[in-house]
């Protein structure tokens, strides 16, 4: 899969989140890295990335994972000027342990860094 092919697989994630309550003044609702990975392998099983990288999480025994791997690639987009999404951090001060489905265990918690989320808000 190619750039723009990766790019609107995403945005097509970030669509397809449901809203809490249609036309709310916060906006779409954020996925976090590993849920965008998720739903990135659950659609494109074949691809490299999906075939080569764990979604990650602690205790994978990887520094690198297809979570990590999707922050950095929409991380850059918006940087390079992309306006359908919107990125940010959750902070991970009083905040002990953050899974996912199945058995993901955020692996960043002790770090000083923040857990990457992701959002669409439009065209």
């Amino acid at each position: 899969m190619n750039n723009e092919q990766k790019h609107q697989a995403i945005l097509d994630i970030l669509r397809d989140v449901p809203e809490y309550e249609q036309g709310h003044h916060l906006l779409k609702p954020f996925l976090s890295a590993y849920q965008i990975a998720i739903k990135f392998a659950e659609r494109f099983p074949n691809d490299p990335d999906v075939r080569r990288l764990s979604v990650g999480g602690s205790g994978i025994g990887e520094n690198n994972s297809l979570a990590k791997s999707l922050a950095k690639f929409l991380s850059q987009l918006i940087k390079k000027g992309c306006t359908q999404i919107e990125g940010g951090f959750i902070s991970h001060e009083n905040l002990e342990q953050m899974t996912f489905s199945p058995d993901i265990n955020v692996s960043t918690l002790n770090s000083k860094q923040g857990h990457s989320i992701f959002r669409y808000v439009g065209e």
